[in-house]
């Protein structure tokens, strides 16, 4: 609260610089942070419009954008960028469909991020191993194709033992547990 409420305080504004893809038309590049808000919107309207779901993880700021469907990673010790598609089903290991946006994302401690989903017939939290790239549907709506759905959060138990999810257009909220101790 202090840090917002009292003194001085600077606000910078992220600007990806050279525009939002390199010269092989790849999703990365350089950033930087700008008081220039001007510029800096220009930057964000072009490259990651309607971004949610920021997280940060070991020096990396991490958000999502809807309308391209892609997952941003920002280095904070090389000021490099990176953006992702998160339409993963080629990427998908066992069964489930992320077949929407992006919408919340955690990381963990073992760099699991986890996704929540917008706007989908698939509604669920999906898991996208860091490390190895690979995709994992961790629930997954039984309702599937019953019409449009977000998946609005999750939380797991400090000894993993449960998890609760939810279900934001039929406000379910629901708990798994695991039978196996």
């Amino acid at each position: 609260w202090d840090m917002l409420h009292k003194g001085n305080i600077n606000v910078d504004y992220l600007e990806f610089v050279g525009g939002c893809d390199d010269a092989r038309g790849r999703q990365r590049g350089k950033f930087r942070w700008t008081n220039n808000k001007a510029s800096a919107g220009q930057s964000a309207r072009s490259c990651y419009p309607y971004a949610e779901g920021i997280t940060t993880t070991r020096g990396r700021v991490m958000f999502v954008t809807k309308a391209s469907d892609l997952i941003f990673t920002l280095d904070q010790t090389t000021s490099e960028w990176q953006g992702v598609h998160s339409h993963a089903n080629d990427l998908l290991s066992g069964e489930g469909n992320f077949q929407r946006w992006p919408d919340q994302i955690t990381v963990d401690h073992d760099d699991f991020m986890f996704l929540t989903t917008d706007g989908s017939s698939t509604p669920g939290v999906y898991i996208h191993n860091l490390q190895t790239g690979k995709y994992y549907t961790l629930w997954q709506s039984r309702d599937i194709g019953k019409g449009r759905e977000e998946s609005v959060g999750h939380a797991i138990s400090p000894n993993g033992r449960f998890i609760v999810g939810a279900l934001q257009k039929d406000g379910r909220i629901f708990l798994f547990a695991r039978e196996d101790g």
